[in-house]
């Protein structure tokens, strides 16, 4: 990286830019100025979206301070979160990164006597700990089933929360090691592991085992995948445990975080049967509730639940992205958390492309929940295309990048369903190429199509990554050509994962397994490559994103370099700039990237959740009706 640098005079922090204060009528916009460092490739930066600041991306932990401040980790922002005793978000810290005070999915949280943090790294197998303001202090633990390791459970889906669990009492860290199904105890330092149970079903042995409280009478364990809350002595003797599946009282789905009040009340985050249930201290059904306020909504699947002094209970509502605090009787008190659902917020972006008008269109991939959002010339939200599993008309299943053609019309990407969708610019279903079917590797027929782009002429390129090919189709769907084959030789690919047509018919393909970009001529023909695995100029780490101007020069979106760089058609490096971070300017595994008819650069900032917007980094070709 320090050479692609030298030869550009780009700032290391993403072109010297501080974050500035503008307004649109997006809430989630702001813009920044290049500052006049020299070497700059664009005039401004406009970010589309928020990291944290209140939003919430699946929480999974809460920890209380005594003053009834709230800590909050979740699943896909990278952050923890701190709010007031109303809600009100104050602070956070964290980015996505296996360094030092970076995060991955948090599975747990835990406050000591000092106001220190503790944070789960589900994703990284790991427990760090930051001081109260949110200064890193120490990291333990890898991967592995050794004493002091850890196999958590990364939460790389919705539908498979990040593992383990935490909790400090006097002067020890209690830690859920799901995967390796016991308990490990360490010193406040991270040092001294001790480690109690193994896989069973018997008394003292676990299956699974998530949230953990410290209470003055024991250790107590939401052991998940037996359906019960086991209580232990701080040296991992077993006292008593209750709970058998079911939806009854005093029986659980899924019970995934347990918490204990003042009174040696117990409280149980249930989450497959989306309620809470309170057990007495002798762990005796006292009630359960399944909703906030009535009828206003129901809980989905909470994932963790705190108790403080003066009897109010915390629950992270993971599948409404909220908090919800309620008496100890189940009377709500309050909510808050705004969805990464709302307009101009995002969960995970992956792609993002521009029609002829100037308008913008972000591919959300998130299972069921998974839409495309559409974005006016002035980056204002307008509306959504919803996706879901059924496999008719426009849903979609897990897009991945999205293509405008000439008509306004839009080509999507939908690769657990092994087709390309045509949609309309308001998102009507036109049809679909590709059957559907698994394993399909005759022409016209996909295996994880990943990419694709339309051509001047409306043709559509898909990157077809399970077949190592890419296919050629008309504007109507019409298969016309499939080139390409497994290998690393000329013309063969692994892996593409995305495709962009130049000015003059030009193919550009992320050929992301041999860490490259290939070009080929209009008809199929290999015409040139450039790039190998590093971090040098021009070399790559996972190159995710491709997009051409209108002069005809590259743009490469540089995924695991956390940076952006910038070729000539026949692959000579230009420049590059990004280094990893969330400042304005920098990226987290950026992937999608798009040219729109202003020249402005669309990046798809995939682990910060928003769309970068570089002004003015290409030369501009007018918006159509403008």
């Amino acid at each position: 990286m320090a050479a692609a640098i030298a030869a550009t005079g780009l700032a290391l922090a993403g072109c010297g830019v501080g974050l500035g204060g503008g307004t649109s009528p997006n809430p989630g916009l702001a813009a920044a100025g290049c500052q006049g460092v020299a070497g700059c490739p664009f005039s401004e930066i406009r970010v589309i979206g928020q990291r944290g600041e209140g939003i919430l991306r699946g929480p999974e932990a809460v920890a209380l301070t005594p003053g009834g401040e709230v800590y909050v980790g979740d699943q896909y922002s990278y952050v923890v979160q701190k709010f007031s005793a109303t809600g009100q978000f104050e602070r956070e810290f964290g980015s996505f990164g296996d360094g030092p005070g970076q995060l991955g999915a948090i599975g747990g949280l835990a406050l000591d006597a000092q106001g220190n943090v503790y944070v789960v790294d589900s994703t990284h197998d790991r427990v760090e700990k930051f001081t109260a303001t949110g200064r890193f202090e120490r990291a333990w633990g890898s991967t592995g089933s050794a004493r002091g390791q850890f196999n958590f459970g990364g939460g790389g889906r919705s539908d498979k929360p990040p593992g383990g669990g935490i909790a400090v009492r006097g002067a020890y860290v209690y830690v859920a090691d799901s995967g390796n199904d016991r308990i490990e105890r360490f010193n406040l330092k991270g040092s001294d592991p001790m480690v109690w149970g193994r896989s069973g079903r018997r008394p003292g042995r676990f299956s699974n085992p998530r949230g953990l409280a410290a209470a003055r009478d024991g250790i107590y364990v939401a052991d998940d995948d037996n359906r019960r809350i086991q209580v232990f002595t701080p040296d991992g003797k077993f006292v008593r445990q209750a709970g058998r599946f079911g939806r009854g009282p005093g029986q659980f789905a899924d019970p995934l975080g347990v918490a204990v009040d003042g009174r040696g009340t117990v409280y149980v985050a249930d989450d497959n049967n989306n309620r809470i249930v309170e057990l007495d201290h002798t762990l005796h059904y006292v009630r359960s509730w399944k909703t906030f306020g009535g009828r206003r909504h129901r809980l989905s699947f909470m994932r963790a639940v705190a108790a403080d002094a003066s009897g109010h209970v915390y629950v992270a509502d993971t599948g409404n992205d909220r908090i919800e605090v309620f008496r100890r009787t189940g009377s709500p008190v309050r909510e808050w958390g705004t969805s990464p659902d709302a307009p101009g917020q995002f969960l995970g972006p992956l792609d993002v492309t521009a029609d002829y008008s100037g308008s913008l269109f972000v591919v959300v991939p998130n299972a069921s929940r998974s839409h495309i959002d559409r974005f006016n010339a002035a980056f204002a939200y307008q509306a959504r295309t919803r996706g879901g599993r059924v496999e008719i008309g426009s849903h979609f299943f897990i897009p991945t990048a999205a293509a405008a053609a000439p008509d306004g019309s839009v080509w999507v990407t939908d690769p657990f369903n092994n087709r390309v969708r045509h949609l309309s610019a308001s998102g009507a279903f036109r049809g679909a190429i590709g059957d559907g079917s698994r394993g399909g590797h005759s022409r016209g027929r996909f295996e994880r199509p990943a990419g694709v782009a339309v051509d001047a002429a409306g043709d559509v390129l898909v990157a077809d990554t399970g077949n190592d090919r890419v296919q050629k189709f008309n504007s109507r769907g019409r298969f016309e050509g499939v080139w390409g084959s497994k290998g690393a030789g000329e013309g063969q690919f692994n892996a593409p994962l995305a495709i962009a047509a130049g000015p003059k018919g030009e193919i550009y393909v992320a050929d992301t397994g041999n860490s490259r970009i290939e070009e080929l001529n209009p008809s199929g023909g290999f015409v040139t490559a450039w790039g190998s695995p590093g971090s040098g100029s021009g070399q790559f780490n996972r190159p995710a994103g491709v997009a051409v101007d209108s002069s005809g020069e590259v743009f490469v979106s540089d995924s695991n370099n956390s940076r952006i760089q910038k070729f000539t058609g026949d692959g000579r490096f230009l420049s590059a700039w990004g280094t990893s971070g969330f400042a304005p300017g920098q990226f987290s595994q950026p992937t999608g990237l798009s040219v729109d008819c202003r020249g402005d650069l669309l990046v798809a900032d995939t682990r910060n959740n928003r769309i970068q917007v570089f002004s003015q980094a290409a030369p501009a070709t007018g918006c159509a009706g403008q």
